[in-house]
């Protein structure tokens, strides 16, 4: 089969950027430092004729008049008493959204139907990407194992930076995300703010079996988002079989035998019977402690 030409990302050029900082919106925000004071003579226009700080700013920069700036904060008020109301009134509309239907003389009817066919769009790319980790035969194992998860309901327990924990049910998956249930709520967990997941009922178990390396917890790493930058493992490590001892990020030693592995994942089995899911962006070093057992021929 021909091999598809390669087409990058939307945003990023084939030659890379000049300066390879990239797009504004991926390049680091500067630090601004501590805010600075209002000086007073603005203080002053601001209580004497009861405006906000940028209609008073325009008034400080001769950009208006105070009776041009008294009309602007009379209007403004008035979208903020109507915004205010719109918001008691649906309860899914913030401030910023309402004040914008009311600005653009819209109705909160039509802001919802614009908010709904944009998650119908965005769910049905969720969709595709689901369809496309089905198709993918190296992915096969994870799929079928969050499928089972899935389908049982089964109760787990999410690892993620931080040292955070978070107990639920899978409600739905994507390869890059999971619709996480926890105390009757949803939310939608990226797999990069994971280190590993286990079955809850194992959890007393496990949290006794993983140990911590505080050397490595106190540089407080992070995972890289792409993948020729994460820890590469040395070919003929990862076979079914062998016994293996991985360091994450956060200083946790897991020790295992793989089960199954992905591009994206590694499934032990800890302890010779307890399954745990690793996400190998989250891994900085791995050891081989034994080789799979040889099969005859």
């Amino acid at each position: 089969m021909m091999q598809k030409p390669f087409k990058p990302k939307k945003g990023f050029p084939k030659k890379g950027f000049k300066g390879g900082k990239g797009p504004k919106k991926f390049q680091k925000k500067p630090h601004k430092g501590p805010k600075k004071p209002i000086p007073e003579e603005i203080k002053v226009i601001m209580e004497n004729y009861k405006l906000c700080l940028p209609i008073a700013l325009k008034v400080h920069t001769a950009k208006i008049t105070v009776e041009q700036a008294v009309e602007e904060q009379k209007i403004k008020d008035e979208v903020k008493a109507k915004a205010l109301v719109l918001c008691e009134k649906f309860k899914e509309i913030n401030f910023a959204a309402a004040c914008k239907i009311i600005k653009d003389n819209s109705s909160p009817e039509e802001y919802l139907a614009r908010i709904q066919q944009k998650k119908d769009r965005l769910l049905a790319v969720e969709l595709q990407k689901k369809a496309r980790m089905q198709q993918d035969s190296a992915q096969s194992p994870a799929y079928q194992t969050l499928e089972e998860y899935t389908k049982d309901q089964t109760l787990l327990e999410l690892a993620q930076y931080k040292g955070t924990f978070n107990k639920g049910r899978i409600r739905d998956f994507t390869p890059y995300t999971f619709y996480f249930v926890s105390q009757d709520k949803e939310t939608i967990i990226h797999r990069l703010s994971l280190k590993y997941l286990y079955k809850e009922e194992h959890s007393a178990m496990l949290q006794k079996w993983i140990i911590t390396d505080k050397t490595i917890q106190k540089k407080q790493l992070r995972p890289k988002y792409k993948p020729i930058d994460r820890f590469q493992f040395p070919e003929g490590v990862l076979q079914k079989g062998a016994e293996i001892m991985l360091a994450l990020h956060e200083g946790e030693m897991i020790r295992g035998v793989i089960e199954w592995f992905t591009p994206y994942d590694i499934m032990l089995k800890a302890s010779g019977k307890y399954p745990l899911w690793v996400f190998r962006h989250a891994v900085i070093e791995c050891a081989l402690l034994k080789r799979p057992p040889k099969t005859e021929p």
